[in-house]
């Protein structure tokens, strides 16, 4: 009886032991982008420069540099180095899931908003307490045991609590955080890694798909009017027309005759 047990405690740690050893070869470090070449990033409005990779908050389209592979549950630590070319209520942010992380919010305040703080908007502290204009700095965020943590410069500015996925992550201008409709500010990365266990590259909707979906809907079109869209993977039209711009060549309906013009 007492072999019995033994060998039933041993199988018990055996099995531990495998699931252990499964869960640390999940992890993974990734680079998202180095020294201004973006290696496993999704199409947006990022340039790659000499040294580092820049995102405009007056770019048309998509703004900003996501990772092409999201985050679920686990641990996990994402690094970067970064600098913004002035402070004045850009939004500069880090988009984890739908919530936001803000470098530079109304009145230059860092912010956290979105799900992780219950859909509300809280303010950090000033944003040149970690760090000033044009000055590189290191970015941070860690999940361990259900615990997120913001760091800048290895110094805690915000914690929370949350073991749910994540989902998209990556930098952003987020309108949750500006404060005029269009502001002038360039967020440059150097360097943007994560330790983790990301899921397989996603296949996100391209702007062909996007705007295939509409002319589905539009086949029966009446009245005169011309809609106008940008071929980027979010679509608004709001009838009797509305312009989008794109940095690629945009799209024209006319309602009245089905026609589609380049």
């Amino acid at each position: 009886m007492l072999r019995f047990i033994y060998i039933s405690q041993l199988a018990c740690l055996l099995a531990g032991i495998t699931l252990l050893a499964t869960t640390v070869l999940a992890q993974e470090t990734i680079t998202i982008a180095q020294n201004g070449v973006v290696e496993m990033g999704s199409p947006g409005t990022w340039v790659e420069r000499n040294g580092h990779v820049e995102i405009r908050s007056d770019a048309s389209g998509e703004k900003g540099l996501f990772a092409s592979r999201d985050l679920g549950t686990g641990d996990f630590q994402i690094t970067a180095q970064l600098s913004i070319s002035e402070l004045n209520a850009s939004g500069a942010a880090f988009q984890l899931g739908s919530s936001y992380f803000g470098f530079d919010g109304p009145n230059q305040q860092l912010y956290l908003s979105g799900a992780l703080v219950g859909r509300h908007h809280v303010a950090l502290g000033a944003a040149r307490a970690h760090f000033e204009p044009e000055e590189w700095f290191t970015f941070e965020i860690t999940r361990t045991d259900g615990t997120i943590r913001f760091l800048i410069n290895d110094q805690l500015v915000h914690s929370v609590g949350s073991f749910a996925g994540i989902g998209q992550f990556g930098f952003t201008f987020s309108p949750l955080g500006r404060v005029a409709s269009e502001t002038n500010s360039i967020l440059h990365v150097q360097e943007f890694v994560i330790t983790g266990a990301p899921s397989p590259p996603v296949e996100r909707p391209t702007p062909a798909d996007s705007v295939s979906r509409w002319l589905t809907l539009l086949k029966k079109p009446t009245g005169k009017c011309w809609w106008t869209v940008s071929l980027t993977s979010t679509l608004v039209i709001q009838p009797p027309y509305c312009w989008m711009t794109s940095k690629q060549s945009s799209l024209s309906i006319q309602r009245d005759t089905g026609a589609v013009r380049l």
